[in-house]
């Protein structure tokens, strides 16, 4: 009974801490997730069913994630008329029950209730984790798909179990689809397979048939399905060939040794940030420590999980070098699993207990910290654009409709991508329109093949009443801003006034001409 009580008060402690970062619209929303927006919704709006994800960054749009991220935000949107805070606490809520299979996995890779209870006690206040898990974007699957990889995983791996290595490719293939870069977990896979079949022969037994390998890759092929078919597709269309993909990997070609190295510091800022954000070489001394006492207490099968479980992202690095955070995600999991199995063997005494405790309370001070911090500066390492979210941007629309007092006037913008008013475009029709009942018109470079396209009048001339709106760098930069107000002085003279919103710039015009 304590159990059960201890892992629901650990629940909705993360809930809650999630709903305090994204709590009043704090809710990062730019073009990739106004683009989802659209496309999402035209699935279960309009009937338009959807093959393709989004597009896989890095890859210059020849290679794209799976869909299954559009058919579970798309009912979503559906239900809460469009509105991007209520998706987000969706996904929040929904994404909380990973810390239920985390608690289980840790309980059943340690039989230890205590190891457990450590281990989750440090995932519920983890920042990554709350940070992931409330990013509007198609990785906000992912944290939730890979725990439950590696859960069924080690199931299958410690028990021979036939039903845990088929969910392992359920999970291995659904994870995929959230975010392709997680292809990498093919390594650890094969190389889990690998373990089981040499521990067969070496014990004389046979977990593993030629049947229950045809069964393995039907599973996990007809998850992907939808990512081989879009590919095909791509490759038919001369989009997705080898010299465009080589082109792509050749912009940020490197050594063997060089991505290694990078993948390892970035590795070292996941550590930095699982421990104690604002001391860098003290959460690395830390993790160095703890690791070494789990490999001396522990069996070689589960110093070698751990091992494929940290390692897993430099898979990816010896076929593309990425220096993206986001291919750690999940990271934080095992380094909280190997931390609470190690202090698990301090709690048998008095003083062992006391500084197990002492380690969590500062555990969680230093992440509340680094929550807290984040929040009122408006980024995280997984965002470009920086100091604005949809509290911002809704400010915005506001300021434009209050100064226009019922009249029509125009809006242009300078945005990430370049020239392309998906954002704008989605949030006057689904927040302006809806509160004020009507929509700017459109003065700018013509919106051709781009979502949301068709929602605002392009006009020829700019209204009586215009403004600029320009976005947070770097995502746009600073000449992409002077270039845009320089079109207008010339024409209707300097910007009557200028309003910020975090790092958004307003700029008010008068076309009295």
């Amino acid at each position: 009974m304590k159990e059960k009580i201890s892992v629901v008060v650990l629940f909705f402690v993360l809930l809650l801490l999630k709903l305090y970062f994204i709590g009043h619209n704090d809710v990062f929303f730019f073009f990739d997730q106004s683009r989802d927006a659209f496309v999402s919704r035209q699935i279960f709006e309009k009937g338009d069913l959807k093959l393709q994800g989004p597009s896989a960054s890095g890859t210059n749009d020849t290679v794209y994630h799976g869909v299954l991220y559009y058919y579970v935000i798309g009912p979503i949107y559906t239900i809460f008329n469009g509105n991007p805070f209520y998706v987000d606490v969706t996904l929040a809520f929904l994404t909380t029950f990973n810390l239920v299979v985390f608690y289980l996995l840790v309980k059943k890779f340690s039989a230890s209730k205590v190891a457990a209870f450590i281990a989750s006690v440090m995932l519920a206040v983890s920042f990554d984790g709350i940070v992931t898990n409330t990013w509007l974007s198609n990785p906000i699957l992912t944290y939730s798909l890979l725990i439950l990889f590696y859960y069924s995983l080690w199931r299958f791996v410690s028990e021979r179990s036939t039903f845990y290595f088929y969910l392992t490719a359920l999970f291995l293939g659904l994870a995929n689809q959230s975010l392709i870069s997680t292809i990498y977990l093919w390594g650890v896979t094969m190389v889990s397979i690998a373990l089981v079949f040499w521990l067969d022969r070496r014990h004389q037994v046979k977990t593993l048939s030629l049947k229950k390998l045809f069964l393995f890759f039907t599973l996990y092929l007809f998850c992907v399905s939808t990512i081989l078919l879009t590919q095909f597709k791509l490759a038919r269309a001369g989009i997705f060939t080898l010299e465009a993909l080589s082109k792509a990997s050749s912009e940020k070609q490197a050594s063997v040794f060089t991505c290694s190295v990078s993948t390892l510091l970035a590795l070292s800022r996941k550590v930095n940030n699982s421990f104690f954000p604002q001391y860098y070489y003290a959460s690395v001394l830390t993790f160095i420590a703890i690791l070494a006492i789990f490999i001396r207490k522990n069996s070689k099968k589960k110093i070698l999980f751990v091992l494929l479980w940290l390692s897993s992202p430099f898979w990816l690095t010896l076929l593309h070098d990425r220096d993206s955070y986001h291919i750690f995600i999940g990271i934080e999991a095992c380094i909280y699993l190997v931390t609470g199995v190690a202090l698990s063997a301090f709690t048998r005494t008095k003083l062992g207990l006391l500084g197990v405790a002492i380690f969590l309370i500062i555990i969680i001070l230093s992440q509340l910290q680094a929550i807290m911090h984040a929040k009122s500066e408006k980024t995280t390492q997984f965002w470009v654009e920086r100091g604005a979210l949809l509290s911002d941007e809704l400010a915005l629309i506001d300021k434009t409709y209050q100064l226009a007092n019922g009249r029509q006037f125009t809006i242009s913008t300078a945005t990430n991508p370049y020239l392309i008013n998906t954002t704008w475009s989605y949030l006057y029709d689904w927040y302006g329109k809806g509160k004020y009942n009507y929509l700017p018109l459109w003065y700018g470079n013509a919106q051709v093949d781009v979502p949301g396209a068709e929602l605002l009048t392009k006009v020829e001339e700019p209204a009586e009443l215009h403004f600029t709106i320009k976005e947070a760098e770097p995502g746009v930069q600073d000449w992409m801003k002077k270039e845009l107000d320089q079109s207008f002085e010339d024409r209707l003279g300097p910007a009557k006034e200028n309003f910020y919103f975090g790092k958004l710039e307003l700029s008010e015009f008068q076309n009295t001409k």
